[in-house]
């Protein structure tokens, strides 16, 4: 299992539209989405069976149909706890 967090800067004002849409996508490995102050807007908590599903995940289902609200992503992979 492959555990990784999903930093998300979005545009002003955008940070509740991509949480709840975050939240809405079927059949995800998302764990966790919330919105944070800070230098990004959104952390999401994913786990997945390969680091190559989780980047699938990001450009396909949060990337592309969110592109006109997020400004940049950043995916950082869990290596050890």
């Amino acid at each position: 299992m492959q555990r990784a967090y999903l930093f998300i800067k979005v545009k002003e004002g955008k940070e509740a539209e991509i949480r709840d849409g975050i939240k809405k996508l079927p059949d995800t490995n998302i764990v966790t989405v919330d919105v944070v102050f800070g230098s990004v807007d959104v952390i999401t908590y994913i786990e997945a069976e390969s680091p190559e599903a989780i980047k699938s995940l990001v450009l396909n289902q949060i990337e592309k149909p969110f592109k006109d609200s997020i400004e940049e992503t950043e995916i950082l992979l869990v290596i050890e706890s």
